[in-house]
């Protein structure tokens, strides 16, 4: 029985032991659910695991797991989660070195994730361009800067127009808020200014980079 009787099993010590990986999850046992074995089986299989009972008089067993950020580790923490989901299971979810309050919310950045890489190139479903202005109030002939950013999910939450704020820093601030990072096809050195042309001529000089 794997066991580290010398880590702390609180939520804020093993947010930490998230670092490094895509998520990590916590749950307590409990026999009685019907897919409890299940649960476990597949936690089992996640690139960290361990188990630890808890307690002094009324003992339960904590069970703890931490996927890699590949693309079986995603796929498992998906089903995982899933799982958890369609049950109501009472469970804690970390990423980012962070207790994550909305414990489904990850789970639209692995949906995603799992669409990219069932398309013939990852780029077509990922990437997406977008004007510097968060939001467009005058209607005008004239072009707009356009950047080309790497994850269609944080497009609409970055924002460029902050003072003093590195358009990189402020894509990575979007990304970390919105776990968009975890993605194993996440790349943020592919986001990048597109210069001169309209959007329309903009679209046709960019595909030999998709």
């Amino acid at each position: 029985m794997p066991k580290t009787p010398d880590l702390t099993l609180s939520d804020n010590a093993l947010a930490f032991e998230s670092d490094g990986y895509l998520c990590a999850i916590k749950f307590e046992e409990a026999p009685r659910k019907a897919n409890y074995k299940t649960l476990v089986a597949m936690m089992k299989r996640a690139d960290r695991y361990f188990e630890q009972e808890i307690g002094e008089n009324k003992k339960k067993l904590v069970h703890f797991a931490a996927f890699k950020k590949s693309k079986d580790g995603a796929r498992l923490a998906y089903q995982v989660l899933e799982e958890l989901r369609v049950t109501s299971w009472r469970f804690s979810l970390f990423a980012n070195e962070r207790l994550q309050k909305n414990k489904y919310a990850l789970l639209n950045t692995l949906d995603c994730y799992n669409q990219a890489v069932r398309c013939k190139n990852h780029k077509a479903h990922c990437h997406t361009e977008r004007e510097t202005w968060k939001a467009r109030l005058v209607i005008s002939e004239e072009s707009e800067p356009r950047w080309l950013i790497p994850c269609q999910q944080v497009a609409p939450f970055v924002d460029l127009t902050r003072k003093g704020i590195a358009p990189d820093d402020a894509l990575d601030a979007a990304a970390i808020s919105r776990n968009v990072n975890l993605c194993p096809l996440y790349d943020a050195s592919e986001f990048r200014l597109i210069d001169g042309d309209t959007p329309k001529r903009k679209r046709k000089n960019t595909r030999k980079f998709w």
